[in-house]
């Protein structure tokens, strides 16, 4: 299982993925725990702020240059994170809550699995949400189609085999062109890059995002 955590005194990211990873660990004891970390969030985990190195059992710090916002930090390591690590594994956001003993039921080819954005249509917010990846869609002359299934990056499961590194491979050049045109968040490169490649992307149950 990982995380991704990039954060400072002042934002709540590191109190959430704490949280979280505290109620993976009461559902799944058993768990292996990786950590993928910066160079600035790195020096601040000390005092209250190492509190989650007691649930994880592989941490691994990430150097950037000094000019790189936080916010394009975590997008960075996320987009590469299939090639900053050895193993299959499942992605989860931080600001998660882990309800079950987790165990992934998948069919064999799967090298990427993922949940679908926002799955539950009467919500109002999906509404709201393709009207901007559309407005995005434009701007970076993407040519996904939004009737697809379009997927959430906060859980994302990734084989360690060659499709699922040429998947992060684009995925991750597609961000920073994205970054490049000021469009920082990292799902529609992510559903660009699932259509650029055949669609490679299988499906989680929605009670994987609930």
């Amino acid at each position: 299982f990982l995380y991704i955590l990039v954060s400072n005194d002042s934002d709540i990211f590191y109190e959430q993925t704490l949280a979280s990873v505290h109620s993976l660990k009461h559902y799944n004891p058993e768990a292996f725990v990786t950590l993928l970390v910066d160079d600035k969030t790195d020096k601040t985990l000390f005092g209250f702020r190492a509190e989650i190195k007691k649930f994880i059992q592989e941490y691994k710090v990430v150097p950037f240059d000094e000019k790189i916002s936080n916010k394009e930090r975590s997008r960075r390591l996320k987009t590469n994170m299939r090639n900053l690590l050895e193993g299959d594994f499942l992605y989860i956001d931080g600001d998660t809550a882990i309800t079950d003993k987790l165990e992934l039921s998948l069919d064999e080819d799967a090298d990427i699995a993922a949940v679908s954005d926002l799955h539950a249509r009467e919500n109002d917010s999906y509404h709201v949400r393709h009207k901007k990846n559309n407005a995005d869609k434009k701007t970076l002359g993407f040519t996904l189609s939004l009737k697809d299934l379009f997927f959430n990056g906060g859980v994302i499961y990734a084989k360690d085999s060659p499709k699922a590194h040429a998947f992060f491979d684009k995925w991750h050049e597609l961000y920073l062109f994205c970054a490049s045109r000021g469009i920082y968040t990292d799902q529609i490169s992510l559903n660009e890059t699932n259509h650029l490649l055949g669609r490679p992307i299988r499906e989680l149950l929605g009670t994987w995002n609930c």
